[in-house]
């Protein structure tokens, strides 16, 4: 099996359009602490996608509620270029390709 980096093309389930895992991580809106997840959305159609940052390596998933909130990483995608700085409940700050970002948490 072939693995999948943050920079493989894949088709969009809502759209059919594709994307890349970059991309998303690029339009992350906010981070969710208790769960260790960034909440982004899709470029192509803005279906919302949720991922947890490690550094070398990106988890997709989604969140569901089993009596309280959990993250089921469905997906990893190798990611060498990411180093995760920071994670606290103000938010998180990760670099990738040499420019730190900082995400914070919802408002």
């Amino acid at each position: 099996m072939k693995t999948m980096t943050i920079d493989t093309e894949r088709a969009c389930n809502t759209c059919g359009k594709t994307f890349t895992i970059r991309s998303i991580i690029a339009a992350t809106a906010w981070y969710w602490p208790a769960l260790d997840v960034a909440v982004s959305a899709t470029p192509c159609c803005q279906f919302r996608e949720e991922l947890r940052l490690n550094t070398g390596q990106v988890l997709r998933g989604y969140v569901y509620a089993a009596g309280t909130a959990h993250f089921a990483d469905m997906e990893t995608y190798a990611a060498p270029d990411l180093i995760v700085n920071h994670k606290d409940a103000t938010g998180l700050t990760f670099t990738l390709d040499g420019v730190t970002h900082t995400i914070q948490t919802k408002p």
